[in-house]
């Protein structure tokens, strides 16, 4: 299946891309999994996250583009502390820790998404930013939410998760009232 044909299939609604260090993902919701395909400069890898396996989804913020920000300020700052001491090769360097402090600022709050299975914790590569993750966990937790809700009960009165006849215990996901 090519990534493209996927714009046109009507069973799949995309709800977000990213870029990777080498290629590109995009995220495509279905109404019992969601779909991530990843594009890479040779190749293209399509990974299904059952929404019957889904325990949690997970983001987390990080401050690390700040942080660097602020020793790329305190190294331009140096840099123009040499330049008095009479070292003119620290203006081009200076103004390049200035440039990159300015970039880092603006990069904001980092952020990662993970989504944790029965099975594994899926890393969604591409989504770096803070408000990209949100917006991403905002569309996911309700559509995996709302198909728990169908699922069927069992005996035990836990949802029927696996899809293969076990039952497992509640997750951090809402499930159907008994």
């Amino acid at each position: 299946m090519n990534a493209d044909r996927l714009i046109n299939d009507t069973t799949y609604r995309r709800i977000g891309s990213g870029r990777t260090p080498l290629g590109t993902s995009s995220y495509w919701l279905a109404s019992d999994h969601l779909l991530v395909v990843d594009e890479g400069i040779l190749d293209e890898r399509y990974r299904r996250i059952d929404f019957r396996q889904v325990e949690g989804i997970i983001i987390a913020a990080s401050n690390i583009p700040r942080y660097l920000a602020l020793v790329c300020l305190v190294a331009a700052l140096t840099q123009v502390a040499l330049y008095f001491g009479n070292r003119p090769v620290a203006i081009p360097l200076g103004i390049s820790f200035l440039s990159a402090a300015i970039i880092l600022f603006a990069y904001g709050k980092a952020a990662r998404l993970k989504i944790k299975t029965t099975v594994h914790l899926h890393g969604i590569a591409g989504v770096r930013r803070w408000g990209a993750a949100l917006k991403l966990f905002e569309t996911l937790v309700p559509a995996v939410a709302s198909f728990r809700a169908n699922l069927p009960m069992t005996p035990s009165g836990t949802t029927n998760g696996s899809g293969s006849g076990e039952s497992r215990e509640a997750s951090s996901l809402p499930n159907p009232p008994h």
